[in-house]
C-alpha cells in the first residue's frame, strides 16, 4: 500500500511465470470494513474482522509483503468458538463484500480444513 498506509490483504490462488520470467501471483482481494459501504460504522466493527471479496487480479510476486493467517469463521458461530479461533489468526472473514452492489452476502461453512470452497 501507499506510505503510511496499511497493506493490502489478499489470497493466492495462483502463482505463475510471464513469458519474459517474471514471477506472478494471481490475488483474490479482502476489504477492511472501513473500506466498503460501511466505511462510516467501521469503528464498530472488530478490526481483525475482514470480508473476502470476487475481485481477482495478477501482481509481480516481489509486491509480498508477508505470510498472514485469516480463518473462515461460520456467521453465526457463538462468541465462544469466535474468541477461541480469533488470537490465533490475523485476520477472520465471514461475509463476501460484493463490490459492484455495495452489499454484503453470507458464505457457505468452511470445509474441515477451513478454507473457503
Amino acid at each position: 500500500a501507499e506510505e503510511g498506509k496499511d497493506n493490502y490483504i489478499c489470497r493466492i490462488l495462483e502463482f505463475f511465470e510471464a513469458v519474459d520470467g517474471t514471477p506472478y501471483f494471481t490475488a483474490q482481494w479482502f476489504y477492511r470494513a472501513r473500506d466498503t459501504v460501511i466505511q462510516s460504522c467501521c469503528n464498530l466493527i472488530d478490526d481483525k474482522r475482514v470480508f473476502l471479496s470476487e475481485v481477482k487480479d495478477d501482481n509481480p510476486l516481489d509486491c509480498l509483503v508477508e505470510k498472514l493467517k485469516i480463518v473462515h469463521l461460520p456467521l453465526n458461530v457463538d462468541m465462544y468458538s469466535k474468541k477461541v479461533a480469533i488470537p490465533d489468526c490475523h485476520y477472520y472473514y465471514d461475509m463476501m463484500y460484493l463490490l459492484p452492489y455495495s452489499s454484503f452476502v453470507s458464505l457457505p461453512p468452511p470445509d474441515n480444513m477451513g478454507s473457503w470452497k
